[in-house]
């Protein structure tokens, strides 16, 4: 089974779906800064990560850039604006050297009409990232500044996650570590690097994050983001203003919370 196949097969999809699908599908490679579709362009096409870290973003004033939605490894993106030919109202661009499979906007439109249970797949995909990307906006609208790094250490799990509905990983226990340089990180956050340091040193000092020689690393602690971005995900109200102390203390509860359900999580062992 190909690299491909086995991504499709994960979504319930028949050996024939998964062929028409793979035979429209192109590998390419996109140096970091790489720009896949252009705002204000027609869609080109749908796209699945192999590899790498990819963003959907806006250009703001002043030559910075708003980043809205992560996409990480084993990911498909761009479904649910490739079959309507409008103009991008994203940048979707490489955040770091990324391996992609393509699918032309064209050759996708024919799929979805060709195979139901392929554009059931996509839309409740599309549907789930449409969600996120609310979150996204209304967390960045009102929130603190570090409210903001925390959602952003959040959505970065989240998006390598096999729960979060963006990818098809099935290794939720696996490390996760992202190429991200404090300059790029606090970009994404919309915050200044001064202001990243102050949440991020005492986050790894009570041991949540690792952050050295440009990369995230959220093992051991993958479980509690993957928790902090359920909460958020469905709070009403929305927290947005934390202080570095509230969050820290948010973190523990959560992390005391899973290793409750863990202790009492049954064990069953072999019989005498």
């Amino acid at each position: 089974m190909s690299f491909l196949d086995d991504r499709l097969a994960r979504l319930g999809l028949a050996s024939d779906v998964r062929t028409a699908v793979a035979r429209q599908a192109a590998l390419v490679s996109i140096e970091a800064g790489g720009c896949l579709e252009r705002r204000g362009s027609r869609p080109e096409a749908v796209w699945y990560t192999a590899s790498g870290l990819v963003s959907s973003r806006v250009g703001l004033a002043g030559g910075t850039h708003g980043t809205l939605v992560l996409f990480g490894p084993d990911t498909w993106f761009n479904e649910g604006v490739a079959p309507f030919d409008l103009p991008m109202v994203v940048d979707i661009v490489a955040l770091a050297p990324t391996s992609a499979f393509r699918i032309s906007a064209a050759a996708y439109r024919r799929l979805l009409v060709e195979h139901p249970l392929f554009m059931r797949a996509m839309l409740e995909m599309a549907a789930f990232r449409m969600v996120r990307q609310l979150q996204v906006l209304v967390a960045f609208k009102h929130g603190s500044p570090t409210f903001r790094v925390a959602f952003t250490l959040a959505h970065f799990a989240g998006s390598f996650d096999p729960s979060s509905g963006f990818t098809a990983r099935q290794d939720p226990q696996g490390e996760i570590q992202v190429d991200a340089s404090a300059g790029l990180f606090a970009q994404i956050a919309n915050v200044s690097r001064s202001v990243l340091l102050e949440v991020l040193v005492p986050l790894e000092r009570a041991g949540f994050i690792e952050h050295r020689y440009g990369r995230l690393i959220f093992t051991p602690q993958r479980p509690v983001w993957l928790a902090l971005m359920r909460q958020l995900s469905v709070a009403n109200p929305l927290p947005a203003r934390w202080s570095v102390g509230q969050l820290i203390a948010e973190l523990e509860a959560l992390r005391s919370q899973i290793g409750t359900a863990a202790s009492q999580t049954p064990h069953h062992g072999l019989a005498a």
